[in-house]
């Protein structure tokens, strides 16, 4: 194993070589679980990838931050969110369902992007009253959205 960093978050997470079935499996799981949800509009990963390739490309992938690259493919998609995971490890178990010399064991992040970002936060805004906050009554009311919002 080595130690990888998540480009997004900055965690530090113990890494193998993932297989691409895997990632093409657990990607595929994904999408399918958040459709049966039915309540989102979801373009599919091959839409994504495609948009993805050509901002990813040339001169461009070495200046652009991931998080940046990833607002940018919302954009050209017309979408307000972008899902992306890292798959860092992933490794089936040596054994029976009874008994094993290894057990299985896989690590993965998921990251929710955001394409825009609202400079013109209507409900922050009614939040405050109408009136320039304090950095302490902006935090507070971000706390409360984030404590409403959490699942």
């Amino acid at each position: 194993p080595q130690v990888a960093r998540d480009p997004l978050s900055g965690a530090v997470f113990w890494a193998e070589p993932v297989p691409p079935a895997a990632v093409q499996e657990m990607t595929k799981e994904l999408f399918d679980r958040l459709l049966a949800q039915g309540d989102r509009d979801l373009l599919s990963p091959g839409q994504t990838a495609a948009a993805y390739a050509s901002i990813d490309s040339g001169d461009v992938k070495l200046a652009m931050p991931r998080a940046k690259m990833l607002q940018e493919v919302g954009k050209a998609l017309g979408a307000d969110l972008v899902l992306t995971g890292f798959i860092y490890q992933w490794r089936e178990r040596q054994g029976s369902a009874y008994a094993v010399t290894r057990a299985a064991s896989v690590t993965f992040d998921l990251h929710l992007v955001r394409s825009t970002e609202n400079i013109l936060d209507l409900k922050t805004f009614l939040g405050g009253k109408g009136r320039w906050m304090t950095v302490k009554k902006l935090a507070s009311l971000g706390l409360d959205r984030l404590l409403a919002e959490m699942p």
